[in-house]
C-alpha cells in the first residue's frame, strides 16, 4: 500500500524519527548504545543526508544522556521512572510537533507503538534468544510483541549474518528487506590506555551474567588455575551487583578474594581493556556480542565460547573454547598469564579485526535501508 510521506523527505535529506522505547527502559546496555551511536553519526556526518528526529526529551540512558545533556535528560522528578509515565511526559513533546506521517525506526517492541501512525516503520532484530532458548523466560517473551513488529514493518534490520540467519529460519520468507547493519565500536576505543590503578592482574568479563551468558563456566575455569596463577582476579564490569546466591557461589569456589564486581562510566571502560591480560565473553548465545569488537579495538586479547556469531564477528582474531568447557578455558586463561608476551599476537589481530566495525559504517548500511524506504514510500 502506498503511504504519503511528509514533504520534507524530498529536500535530498531522509528524514527518520527514533522513537524512545528502549532510552525509556533501559539505563545502560548494548541497544541503546547503538541507538545513541546511530543518532550521533547521523548527526555529526551530515554527508550521510539522514535527518534524525528524536520527538523525546525524559530518558533513563546513560548513554543518551553522556552524549547530549542539552537534548536529553532524567525525568524532573527522582519518583518518575516508570517507562508509561516517561512515555506521557514524552508525548507531549511529540504531539506538539504534530507534522504529519514519519518513517520510524522503532528501537524495541513495545506494541503500543504500532498503534502510532507512520508513513513507514523499520525495525532492528537483535537476536532470538528467547525463541531459541525459553526455558529462560519462564515469564514470557520478554522482547514482547516482537512477531506483530516483524509483520508490521516494511524493513528489518538484523545486526548480524547469524541474527539474519536466525530470523529467516524463525519466520520464514519475508516480504520484506532483511538487511545485515552489523554493530560498531566507538572511535575512543582505539586510543586506550592502560592504566596503573589495578596492582594486581585481572581478567575482565563485561556485561550481565544470568543464563545463557553462562557466566559460571568462567568461574569455574578461575577454580582450576594453578596455585601460581592465583595472583590474578577476575574483575566483572556492568551487570548488577552480586547477589547472595552469587556471592554464596563464588566463596563455594573459594573465589571470594580473587572475584570483584564493579560499575564503571563508559569513558573508563577502554581503559579497563586495554589494562587487562584478557577478555572472556563466555556466553552460549549471542545477536552480535558488542564487548567483542570493544575490546578488539582497546587492545586486549579476546577468548571466546565457541557459536555461530562469535565465530562470525571474532573470525581468526580469537581464540575461543567449546562453550561450557572450563577445563578448556582455565587452560587458555594459564597461557595468557604464563606467557604476556603471546598476548602480542592476539592485541595485533584483534586490533586489526576492529577496523572491520565502525559506527560510521554502521550508520552508512542504515542510511541506504532507509533511502530505500523513503523511495518507496514517498
Amino acid at each position: 500500500m502506498r503511504r504519503n510521506v511528509h514533504p520534507s523527505l524530498s529536500n535530498g535529506r531522509t528524514r527518520i524519527t527514533i522513537d524512545d522505547q528502549i532510552f525509556a527502559v533501559q539505563r545502560y546496555g548494548g541497544v541503546s548504545r547503538y541507538f545513541t551511536e546511530l543518532i550521533t553519526a547521523f548527526r555529526d556526518s551530515p554527508e550521510l543526508g539522514v535527518e534524525v528526529v528524536t520527538p523525546f526529551r525524559y530518558v533513563m540512558s546513560e548513554h543518551l544522556i553522556e552524549r547530549d545533556p542539552v537534548r536529553y535528560s532524567r525525568p524532573p522528578l527522582p519518583s518518575v521512572g516508570h517507562r508509561k509515565v516517561l512515555r506521557t511526559l514524552n508525548s507531549v513533546q511529540r504531539w506538539a510537533r504534530a507534522d504529519g506521517p514519519e518513517i520510524v525506526h522503532h528501537t524495541y517492541y513495545f506494541a503500543e507503538y504500532l498503534r502510532r501512525p507512520a508513513a513507514a516503520r523499520l525495525c532492528t532484530i537483535y537476536d532470538l534468544i528467547p525463541e531459541l532458548y525459553p526455558e529462560l523466560f519462564p515469564g514470557g517473551n520478554p522482547h514482547n510483541a516482537k512477531d506483530e513488529y516483524v509483520q508490521a514493518c516494511d524493513a528489518l534490520l538484523c545486526i548480524s549474518n547469524t541474527t539474519k540467519a536466525d530470523v529467516l529460519r524463525h519466520y520464514g520468507p519475508l516480504d520484506k528487506p532483511v538487511v545485515v547493519t552489523p554493530l560498531g565500536v566507538g572511535e575512543h576505543f582505539f586510543s586506550a590506555s592502560v592504566i596503573d590503578a589495578y596492582e594486581q592482574p585481572y581478567v575482565l568479563f563485561v556485561g550481565q551474567r544470568w543464563g545463557y551468558k553462562n557466566f559460571d563456566v568462567l568461574l569455574r575455569a578461575f577454580s582450576k588455575m594453578g596455585a601460581q596463577q592465583r595472583s590474578v582476579r577476575l574483575l566483572c564490569v556492568g551487570g548488577p551487583t552480586f547477589d547472595g546466591a552469587e556471592v554464596a557461589h563464588i566463596a563455594s569456589l573459594n573465589l571470594q578474594d580473587r572475584v570483584t564486581h564493579q560499575t564503571v562510566a563508559d569513558d573508563k571502560l577502554p581503559a579497563l581493556y586495554a589494562s587487562a591480560i584478557c577478555f572472556v565473553f563466555p556466553s552460549r548465545y549471542e545477536g552480535f556480542g558488542l564487548p567483542i569488537v570493544e575490546a578488539f579495538a582497546a587492545g586486549c586479547p579476546v577468548v571466546l565460547a565457541e557459536m555461530e556469531c562469535s565465530v562470525e564477528v571474532g573470525a581468526s582474531a580469537a581464540q575461543f573454547f567449546p562453550a561450557n568447557d572450563d577445563d578448556a578455558l582455565a587452560e587458555i586463561l594459564g597461557s595468557m598469564i604464563d606467557n604476556p608476551a603471546s598476548r602480542a599476537h592476539w592485541v595485533t589481530e584483534g586490533r586489526k579485526r576492529a577496523l572491520d566495525f565502525r559506527w560510521h559504517k554502521t550508520a552508512t548500511l542504515t542510511r541506504e535501508v532507509y533511502r530505500d524506504i523513503s523511495r518507496q514510500y514517498g
